[in-house]
């Protein structure tokens, strides 16, 4: 059987007239679309027949059949070796191959193959994360209203934005590089040596706080036990111990020696996710609040609300709640407006939510019967829930 993994190039290579270059039993091929280098293929002969996708039946399970794939071998050889072909052009060209996302082939040799091979392609693809789903603008809108206060963040975050661009697509030691940088630049005034820059870092009451429940809900993580860092635990009462790993492995993802048998792989970058996770969240922790956080102020949002109001792009709801205090039943009315134009499911959820703080804040032990809210504009109803009194506040979603 003849087994053919494409790996797509993305960015713009110009090549003319490519033919198959023949290697043994290998032979590889780029193809070009007007020129334009689209693909480099890895072409493999004499392959056994296991390697191709097979269709097994599955007895009892919620599924009839599944998709067993023995081909990965084959991705991987011919990633290894187009990792070296791209090396040997490095300094002639910039070649980006996508090797997330590899599309193989299956070809029979013989008629006794044809008749066995039941799926001829394969492809993985590794689409990009959705990190945010369909946000309200009014996050996006307030940050418009808070422009002074971010000019003078530009450049450091910067420096974190372009952490996040590695972290999400998986370079992780370029990750932690870029993370380190943005606090080597926002707290270490210049302090580059270990512990000149573990004592700038310790300075900050606000890395002192990220660093402390980072590495309270890192030891939750799934994946914890794979972190190199050994000082976690005794982050509480004592940060400085893991301040000076976060430093050293600084030091150590910027350097490189091919003598060293401990050296990073840039190959494998994934070896080093928990550590970029683990720097990210502080990071986060540091930047937040004098950022993002900012958008969320009073003053910030009362403002915005009435912008929206200004505009005609709000929404008035009228929320009534029926509680019982004591032995009296009554309703509980309570007027909210939104800075948004049309209702929706995400403005459903934010009013209850909304109403359900306020009820927890005036009347922490009344009972809650039902809620409903309605558009103060049509009166058309918005949500409703008659709970009865068995259904806790803490119950309903």
């Amino acid at each position: 059987m003849i087994v053919t993994v494409s790996f797509p190039i993305r960015n713009s290579v110009y090549i003319h007239n490519p033919w198959p270059i023949n290697v043994g039993a290998r032979s590889y091929l780029i193809t070009v679309k007007d020129g334009k280098a689209q693909s480099v293929s890895v072409r493999t002969t004499g392959a056994p027949i296991t390697a191709a996708p097979r269709m097994e039946k599955v007895e009892g399970g919620t599924v009839a059949a599944e998709i067993k794939n023995d081909g990965s071998t084959y991705v991987l050889f011919a990633e290894h070796d187009l990792r070296a072909w791209q090396a040997l052009l490095e300094p002639y060209a910039l070649i980006d191959i996508d090797f997330d996302n590899p599309t193989t082939r299956f070809e029979p040799e013989s008629d006794q193959e044809r008749a066995e091979i039941k799926i001829h392609n394969w492809t993985f693809e590794k689409r990009e994360i959705r990190h945010r789903g369909k946000e309200e603008f009014a996050i996006y809108g307030r940050a418009f209203l808070m422009l002074d206060a971010g000019r003078s963040l530009i450049e450091e975050m910067s420096l974190y934005r372009e952490a996040d661009k590695d972290f999400r697509v998986e370079r992780y030691i370029d990750a932690y590089n870029r993370y380190y940088l943005y606090l080597e630049t926002k707290l270490c005034d210049g302090r580059t040596g270990t512990d000149q820059a573990t004592d700038r870092l310790l300075r900050s009451p606000a890395f002192q706080s990220a660093l402390k429940e980072t590495a309270v809900s890192m030891q939750r993580h799934p994946k914890f036990k794979k972190l190199r860092f050994e000082r976690v635990a005794e982050a509480a009462t004592d940060p400085r111990p893991l301040t000076k790993e976060l430093v050293e492995l600084r030091g150590a993802l910027r350097h490189h020696s091919l003598k060293s048998p401990h050296r990073w792989d840039p190959n494998r970058q994934e070896d080093y996710e928990m550590e970029a996770r683990f720097i990210a969240q502080v990071c986060f922790g540091v930047g937040y609040p004098e950022t993002t956080g900012r958008l969320f102020e009073k003053e910030v949002c009362d403002k915005f609300v009435q912008l929206a109001k200004d505009m005609h792009m709000s929404i008035d709801i009228r929320v009534v709640m029926t509680i019982r205090r004591s032995d009296r039943a009554e309703n509980v009315h309570v007027d909210m407006t939104f800075p948004q134009q049309h209702a929706d499911a995400m403005l459903s959820t934010a009013v209850l939510k909304s109403a359900l703080e306020i009820l927890e804040n005036k009347s922490p032990g009344a009972e809650l019967f039902a809620i409903r809210a309605t558009l103060k504009s049509t009166g058309g109803e918005l949500f409703r829930y008659d709970l009865g009194p068995s259904i806790e506040r803490g119950s309903i979603p």
